[in-house]
Order: structure tokens, then sequence, then C-alpha cells
């Protein structure tokens, strides 16, 4: 079996939306999970700003699209990244995924990181929980964002 593992593809990165596929495998040899991973920098994504050279310094997630594999207790939770990283199971995530759902948050204002957390980069990160060594467990996500310039 394959060692736990995900790929993010930008789908689209305009100066004001981006849209990221996420692929992943969770579980693998000795049923590890998948262990927490920055899913994009902001750095990698393209100017908000182009004549004043601006990136964004934040995320917002509008919309997010997942299948998990629903023969097993797959839970994929995306974090708002910090300077130390947060410890899957314990910490609150902004969003466990089990299943497959659609959630618009765009109706809302989308979903933003929490006033005053302590060391925010601006990103996103994944995790996983729920590996098996016998079923083979994979995920696909398809996360609408919005780059924000400072926090709201």
């Amino acid at each position: 079996m394959a060692a736990p593992s995900v790929t993010v593809r930008i789908m689209e990165d305009g100066p004001r939306n981006c849209v990221l596929q996420v692929e992943g495998y969770n579980g693998g040899s000795g049923g590890s999970n998948l262990p927490y991973t920055v899913l994009v920098a902001l750095s990698s994504l393209g100017y908000v700003n182009d004549e004043r050279k601006q990136r964004a310094t934040g995320l917002r997630i509008d919309k997010i699209r997942w299948d998990l594999n629903t023969e097993v207790t797959l839970q994929v939770m995306l974090y708002w990244d910090t300077t130390t990283p947060p410890t899957p199971g314990t910490t609150n995530p902004a969003l466990v995924a089990i299943g497959t759902k659609t959630d618009n948050f765009h109706d809302f204002g989308g979903l933003y990181a929490p006033p005053g957390l302590s060391g925010a980069t601006g990103t996103i990160g994944i995790a996983a929980l729920g590996a098996t060594t016998t079923v083979p467990q994979s995920f696909m996500m398809i996360i609408y964002l919005t780059k924000l310039l400072s926090t709201p």
C-alpha cells in the first residue's frame, strides 16, 4: 500500500479568486494517517494587484466540494494554518469532511480564520484521520477560495 499523500493542483488563479483541486490518500503501510500539510503558500499564488505587486495576505473559503471513500471511517480536516501546526484530532478544524457533500459559504460571506488566531499565516492546511491497513482511503476536494488583502 502507498504511504499517505496529498496532491494540490491550482485550477484557477485570478486576481481575486483561486480554485484548488486536492487529491489524497490516507492509510497505507501501518495504517498511518495523512499528517498535517499546508495546501498552498500565499507566495505561490498570483498577485491580487499586478500594478502594486500585492500578494494575498489571507484566504477565505467560499465553497467546497468533497468526495471521500465512504466505506471507511475517513475524516479529512481543513485547518487555518498557523506558525505552530495544529495537532489533528485535538485542534479545532475549520471544516471536517466526511462522505460526499458540497458546502457553499459564499452566501453569508465565506469562512474566515477566527480573529486573533495566534500565528496565523493566512493560508489553510489539511490532515486526515481514520487510517486502516485493509481498505484504500482516497479523497478528492475542490476548494473555491477568495484572496484577501487584510484580515476582515
